[in-house]
């Protein structure tokens, strides 16, 4: 026999379970049914302690909250871990949670993790965009024991507005590529603080400090720019009280929220504008259907609180004691049922209750009603000898009388029967419905070649509130047998509540000559090796060295030895060949804080006519610390399709929002049909190079968690692990012919180079596009609101769309733009189909002016605000230059205005006038007119070609000689030069001169009209000079 060796250090193949979302509820009092938990790491010795400054902070966030947004905490019931002993608390009535309440999500969980990344004050874990409610709140058991400056009402309000509406900071976060604490405008000097405050603030900057008093930052060196932090002038802040979500240690006063009656800055760098398309905090949370109550009458500013504990777990394990049980070499199949049900037995935690039936033609009992407990647990003898004829099996007997003994027990409601048959079920109808029970029942059917498929139990399900069914040909290995049973008896046990986990790394039927190996594992603190066999003959070793083992209980068809860790991988054996071989099971139990939590769900907003894409998520923690750099994937198949969704934490806004929180997420839209989809999460340690972040000595007063990314001070490795778990999803409707559009971008980010008006532009790419469309515009609204019929599109062509997370570039040049101009720019991309996302963020930039030297880090000054000594001065002497200079041109041009109008008025118009009254003169004078038609005006002697001078000259010269009256010039010879093709004509220069003007305000990318020509290569061209 080849022997099955299971290597591991953590792999599960479950399902995602069933938890109900939160129940919060809100009412004319305010919220009801606020649901508080506490983590494996919190200790129960002072749990009545920290229950009651809970209360205290509570009592105070309910109070910040109706301020801010007039809803009180009305109702809060803390569900106490079961290994709490509760006996002995005074004033403090514990009862036992409902199945309903023991599987409902938690609103808040309290967290006792040291150095987590999220720091330690409250954080709303948050995986969606908008108006997505968030995971869940985790409060830090240093943050309730503890004395903080910022009133903790307010901070744990401000998690409780994100995890209930699905809104963000409004403050900055320092470092932070997206959301930063301060920022310039790219292309300026200017500095900008994330703020949203409904007064104007004056800032200074300051060097990092512990104490806060660092000394005054030059921000107009590069060196302090992104490394001083910001603070409030004292005077300008006392009067400010909004934004709540605007967080800053030195603004404690903080009580509304921005756009319920206080300004909102819908241009500041934060994650709410971002995520939220620049909707203010009331904007987005009066949506909520929290909002239909019209409170008239005060509601009660005490909060009711209630405790529960989760119930004893109870299970009937109901075995069929038949020879069918022996169709297989006699002993084997017996021998791998019995061990699997002792080691159930064993590992059942402290005061859960078991009984064990086995049942033919009768019902007898192998183990009676028992509530087991820490000590020794007592020997179970022979569960079953399997010789009853399989003639008369009465399965349904056994199954009446499971559920008699689970319903007689009133002090808990919920129980499991585990059905272990090879027989049909004989009798489908039971003598009571159990649906309202909280009575589920799992059937672990062998079948046999009659029976490959049998389905008489399919209709049980109908009568149990749950119901599952396992099959397994009776003709498998016995390894085999023991492992699927052994899944199949503990996946309805709870998961324990302890700071360590207990896990299976290897197991096979090991004899003198094939071994069981246990691999190390840095994260051991002891292992457990279980036979089923009742042997002493076993000897381990470890790189050439014996092992020592400790023996430990050993009973009826099972004994254990423990182990302390080894550098070397451990080898075990029979040590006589003379032995037959013996099941084995090695168990492994982790030093504290080394445990998994792996959860996954799923984000629908599909309606019965539209299947719209579905985002699944994942969160893995190991010891209460986020996991980040896992290999996540999901495996989605309906019967022959199958497609892989590489699940991302990147924090890039959609649909993930924060990097390295330990949610990792991806969308399917590949809906070909309706149908049920099996969806599988798979999550790995990728090949070693998963990992923790942690915080060496996170202040209380550090900034609230989080902006794009959680940032940690140190990483450190996990142990390998590998978990699935599994579901199955139902599409209405298969997706639209014409797909998706992409999804929004929401990390649209530029930078412009030194002196040039070259802009770089990178983004993440959404995944699902065919192309980009990006536009310039010269005002943020028509950015925002007229994308489509404004702006100066980009030529984008030459992009590649990319995959989802790609990060993208690109580099182009606006030499056509004016500079010292603000500009925004915003884009969106398309799908195949031409379906359009939505707008991306918008970035406003400003190009350098033409032969402006100025670069961004020469000077830290800003209008709104911000004050620096230095940067002011330059600041003031750079503005009264301008004012200088624009004094000078302004009166240049005033000058010129008056001179005209002086030569107009006192030299060519008294000369016109003069010349007319001349005229006149000699009309009277009987000269008579000179000119047979004159319209527009005295002919200029500049106007009258040489030629035409000089012949008329002659001629009045040849009248004198001859003593007549000399000829009158008339305009009709001249009329007669001027239509000689010889000579250059003055208005089709001029009308020239007109269309090349006419060009040079056409619209942007209007060609000019190729029939017009550049008078430099005309043959008539005229130089003047």
């Amino acid at each position: 026999m080849i022997l099955r060796y299971v290597c591991w250090s953590i792999f599960l193949c479950l399902t995602f379970r069933k938890t109900a979302k939160a129940q919060v509820q809100v009412d004319e009092q305010g919220y009801q049914n606020v649901l508080i938990s506490f983590a494996p790491n919190v200790p129960s010795e002072n749990g009545k302690e920290f229950v009651q400054h809970i209360q205290d902070i509570l009592e105070s966030t309910s109070k910040v909250l109706h301020t801010a947004i007039g809803i009180r905490i009305a109702s809060v019931t803390f569900l106490l871990p079961p290994s709490w002993s509760t006996e002995t608390w005074e004033d403090i009535i514990v009862s036992p949670a409902s199945p309903e309440q023991a599987e409902t999500k938690p609103d808040i969980r309290v967290d006792a993790t040291v150095g987590s990344p999220f720091g330690k004050q409250p954080v709303a874990l948050q995986h969606g965009g908008c108006g997505v409610a968030g995971h869940q709140i985790t409060l830090p058991l240093d943050f309730v024991s503890s004395t903080v400056g910022y009133p903790k009402g307010k901070l744990l309000a401000r998690e409780w507005l994100k995890y209930r509406y699905g809104v963000f900071d409004e403050n900055g976060f320092s470092g932070d590529p997206l959301y930063p604490d301060y920022y310039r405008i790219p292309g300026s000097s200017e500095i900008r603080i994330t703020e949203c405050t409904n007064s104007e603030v004056t800032y200074t900057f300051k060097k990092q400090d512990e104490t806060g008093d660092g000394e005054i930052c030059d921000m107009k060196s590069e060196d302090y720019f992104g490394h001083c932090t910001s603070h409030p002038d004292k005077e300008s802040a006392a009067n400010v009280t909004s934004s709540l979500m605007y967080f800053h240690e030195d603004l404690p006063n903080m009580e509304h929220i921005c756009g319920k009656d206080q300004p909102h800055h819908e241009t500041s760098r934060n994650k709410q504008n971002t995520l939220c398309n620049s909707q203010s905090i009331w904007d987005v949370i009066k949506q909520s259907d929290d909002f239909k109550y019209q409170v008239d009458e005060p509601v009660s500013e005490t909060i009711q609180f209630s405790y529960i504990q989760e119930s004893k777990s109870k299970f009937v394990v109901l075995l069929e004691n038949s020879d069918k049980l022996l169709e297989k070499v006699s002993g084997i199949i017996p021998n791998a049922i019995q061990f699997a049900l002792r080691r159930f037995y064993y590992d059942l935690p402290p005061r859960s209750k078991l009984v064990i039936y086995t049942y033919n033609s009768d019902v007898a009992s192998a183990l009676t009603y028992t509530e087991l407990t820490d000590e020794d647990r007592s020997d179970l003898g022979v569960i079953a000898d399997f010789g009853y004829s399989a003639k008369s099996i009465c399965t349904s007997c056994g199954l009446e009388k499971a559920a008699e003994t689970l319903l007689q027990d009133s002090e808990i409601e919920k129980g499991s029967i585990l059905l272990i048959t090879a027989s049909p079920l004989d009798n489908p109808e039971l003598s009571q419905n159990l649906n309202e029970s909280g009575i589920c029942l799992h059937v672990f059917r062998f079948t046999n070649e009659d029976h490959p498929d049998d389905e008489s139990y399919d209709p049980l399900a109908s009568s149990f509130p749950c119901f599952s069914k396992v099959s397994l040909p009776i003709t498998s290995d016995v390894v085999d047998v023991f492992h699927d049973l052994s899944r199949f008896l503990n996946n309805p046990v709870p998961e324990i509540n302890d700071n360590f986990e207990i896990k299976t790394v290897a197991s096979g039927n090991m004899s003198a000559e094939i071994p069981v190996t246990i691999p190390t594992d840095a994260s051991a603190e002891l292992y457990t090796l279980w036979l089923g066999e009742a042997l002493n003959s076993i000897e381990c070793k470890a790189g050439g060295k014996t092992v020592k083992l400790n023996p430990g209980p050993t009973r009826t068809g099972i004994a254990s030895f423990s182990f302390d860790p080894e550098e070397d991988d451990v080898t075990c054996r029979l040590s006589s060949a003379k032995l037959k071989p013996a099941l084995t099971q090695v168990q492994m139990r982790t030093q504290k804080g080394h445990y998994f939590d792996f959860d996954t769900w799923i984000h629908d907003v599909s309606t019965e006519n539209e299947q719209l894409p579905i985002i699944i998520y994942a969160k893995v923690y190991f010891g209460g610390y986020p996991v980040k750099d896992a290999n996540v994937t999901t495996v989605v198949t309906l019967g022959d399709v199958q497609e892989t969704v590489k699940m991302l934490d990147n924090g890039r806004g959609d649909p993930d929002v924060t990097q390295y929180d330990g949610i990792y997420s991806g969308y399917f839209t590949s809906f070909v049909a309706a149908g049920d989809y099996q969806i599988t999460v798979k999550i790995s340690d990728n090949g070693g190079r998963a990992k923790i972040g942690k915080e060496e000595n996170p202040s209380l007063m550090s900034t609230p968690c989080c902006g794009s990314k959680v940032v940690s001070e140190m990483e450190e490795g996990v142990p390998a692990f590998k978990m699935e778990k599994q579901t199955v999803y139902e599409a209405k409707n298969k997706a639209p012919d014409d797909g998706y559009p992409p999804s929004r971008i929401f990390d649209l980010q530029v930078q412009i180079s030194n002196n040039s008006k070259e802009v770089t532009m990178t983004w993440t790419a959404p995944g699902g596009g065919k192309g980009y469309t990006i536009k310039v515009f010269q005002n943020r609204e028509n950015a925002v609101s007229n994308f489509d019929t404004t702006g100066t599109e980009l030529i984008a062509s030459s992009i590649v769309p990319g995959d989802t997370g790609d990060v993208k570039e690109f580099t182009i040049s606006l030499e056509d733009r004016a500079g010292g101009e603000i500009n925004y720019v915003t884009m969106r991309s398309w799908n195949e189909y031409y379906k359009k996302s939505e707008i991306s963020n918008v970035v406003e930039f400003i190009l350098p002016k033409s032969g402006d030297e100025t670069t961004v880090g020469d000077a830290s000054s800003t209008p709104g605000g911000i004050t620096d000594d230095e940067s002011t001065k330059v600041a003031a002497t750079r503005k009264r230059t301008i004012e200088i200079v624009v004094g000078v041109l302004a009166g240049i041009v005033v000058l010129c205005i008056l001179v005209y109008l002086g030569v107009y008025f006192f030299v060519q118009r008294p000369k016109r006038k003069e010349e007319k009254a001349r005229a006149r003169k000699k009309a009277e004078n009987g000269g008579g007119p000179r000119t047979v038609s004159n319209p527009s005006g005295q002919i200029g002697l500049n106007s009258i070609p040489a030629d035409v001078i000089v012949k008329h000259h002659n001629e009045v010269e040849k009248a004198k000689s001859l003593h007549k009256d000399p000829p009158i010039f008339k305009e009709e010879n001249l009329n007669s030069v001027n239509s000689s093709p010889e000579l250059p004509e003055n208005t089709s220069r001029n009308n020239k001169a007109a269309q090349y003007t006419m060009v040079q305000k056409a619209p942007e990318g209007t060609a000019s009209n190729s029939s017009q020509q550049d008078p430099s290569k005309s043959p008539k061209r005229m130089t003047v000079v």
